[in-house]
């Protein structure tokens, strides 16, 4: 039985587009790679499918499929032209493969097919390692030309013009890789969706699909990982329907309910062997060394899906909870969500109109910096004293805010209260240092998580900050944000 040449054509078409999906999905997940290219004019008979790397070979893949399996790859399809005036398969392989490598430039060059290859041949079946995808050339080039191995070995060189070392040296970067049906690299898709943070059900592969056939059918070419982003968020692909995921392993490792479109891990920076004790890192210098500049280019790559929601999801103490809060700033339009105990805290909630109750203001130097200490969950006022009296800092005075009522555990009923809270938290404090000339402000929290990162979220404006930690009975510094 035969198809249409037509239906052949576009199942063929499917084939390629399908494993054209699952590079893109390769490429979220590998930032070696750089871009994908399906149908690109640089790849000669290798164009179906180019992967190119920042350090790695660029892989340049030829998908060839069959509708039905009496079609095989074997010598009379490799080295026969469709007609007197083309190429062969193989010298077409030989030509691109030389136009590619004319610099020494090391590629892998890659034929892709659901067809059988043909085991009686001695090279395609005998000498073709299924652990490399590759033709043995070792063994190839040790045998006389009186084997039969010999004898397809100088056939193949023959039909190239080439010598049997030439042979050799382009079947090193050859593989043969017999691959599934369409509906296989359906299914090796899906759990690379899974862990790019994209949702993985038939519609949303049908979707993928699509957009690398739209590639080719709008002759766009060349896909980054940041185009690719923006358009699996402008398709509704993202897993939590248009809400990144930034997991963030703070003082421990929390596995996430879906897979994060980005993980960031500081676990191993802290002192301490457990959630309890990882409160400092073991060099100070690594919160604005190493982790800041993580959060902001966690930023930037999530950024790229042009989306503005995500939910941070982690083990995180206080500090860490500011940074990420002021990485993704209300003033860049995101809104940030967090799980504060059981239920959801974001950023566009309406908030209260809430005034924060001053519950103490001590003069401490008479310098200008400004502290301020949050005190919602409890109230530091001792211990914050004590630290800016024994420390030397330049704090002129000390601010502290609090509920209306008694700091507790209870404090704080509902997100719309701790972004009225936080938000006029900010507003006190910055007027307080404008009044002293912009002076640094040294900020000390006692509070729950999600005030901590809508603080942060709202921290615009405002003169360079410190931010401190609790540990053993004493404040330590951790981040300092430059002033805006």
């Amino acid at each position: 039985m035969t198809l249409p040449s037509r239906a052949a054509a576009i199942r063929g078409d499917d084939y390629q587009h399908a494993i054209g999906w699952y590079w893109a999905c390769q490429m979220l997940q590998d930032p070696d790679i750089g871009s994908v290219t399906i149908e690109d004019p640089e790849g000669g008979a290798f164009d179906d499918i180019l992967i190119r790397r920042r350090t790695g070979l660029d892989t340049y893949i030829q998908a060839k499929s069959s509708n039905y399996g009496n079609t095989i790859v074997d010598a009379a399809w490799l080295l026969t032209p469709k007609s007197d005036k083309s190429r062969s398969p193989l010298q077409r392989f030989h030509d691109t493969y030389l136009r590619l490598t004319a610099d020494q430039r090391l590629v892998s060059l890659e034929l892709w097919t659901n067809r059988g290859f043909d085991h009686d041949n001695p090279l395609l079946g005998q000498l073709l390692d299924r652990k490399h995808d590759k033709v043995d050339t070792a063994r190839m080039l040790g045998v006389s030309s009186r084997t039969k191995i010999g004898k397809e070995r100088d056939a193949w060189a023959q039909h190239l013009g080439i010598t049997k070392d030439e042979l050799a040296a382009f079947l090193n970067q050859f593989s043969w890789k017999q691959t599934g049906s369409e509906l296989d690299w359906h299914k090796h898709a899906k759990p690379l969706m899974q862990l790019a943070g994209l949702r993985d059900d038939d519609e949303a592969l049908t979707i993928g699909v699509n957009v690398v056939r739209d590639w080719v059918s709008n002759g766009i070419g060349t896909r980054t990982v940041d185009d690719l982003r923006a358009e699996v968020a402008n398709r509704n692909l993202l897993a939590l329907t248009g809400t990144l995921l930034l997991a963030v392993d703070g003082i421990d490792h929390d596995p996430t309910p879906t897979p994060p479109n980005l993980r960031l891990d500081f676990v191993d920076l802290h002192e301490g062997d457990d959630s309890f004790s990882r409160k400092l890192l073991k060099d100070p210098a690594d919160w604005d060394r190493v982790v800041r500049p993580a959060f902001t280019d966690a930023a930037r790559t999530l950024a790229s899906y042009r989306v503005r929601r995500v939910h941070i999801a982690g083990a995180l103490r206080l500090p860490m909870w500011f940074a990420a809060g002021r990485s993704f700033p209300e003033v860049k339009k995101w809104i940030v969500s967090m799980d504060q105990v059981d239920e959801q805290w974001s950023t566009d909630t309406i908030p209260e109109d809430i005034a924060p109750r001053e519950l103490a203001r001590k003069d401490i130097t008479g310098d200008t910096d400004v502290a301020l200490a949050v005190a919602l969950t409890g109230d530091p006022t001792t211990q914050v004293e004590d630290y800016l009296r024994s420390s030397g800092l330049p704090v002129g005075r000390m601010i502290v805010l609090g509920p209306h009522g008694k700091p507790s555990a209870t404090a704080v009923p509902s997100p719309g209260w701790a972004m009225g809270w936080s938000r006029g938290a900010r507003d006190i404090v910055r007027g307080e240092a404008q009044a002293a000339d912009n002076a640094h402000i040294h900020l000390f929290m006692l509070c729950p998580a999600g005030i901590a990162m809508m603080l942060g979220h709202q921290w615009n404006v405002m003169p360079a900050t410190t931010i401190y930690e609790f540990s053993e009975g004493k404040y330590s510094p951790t981040f300092t944000f430059p002033g805006a």
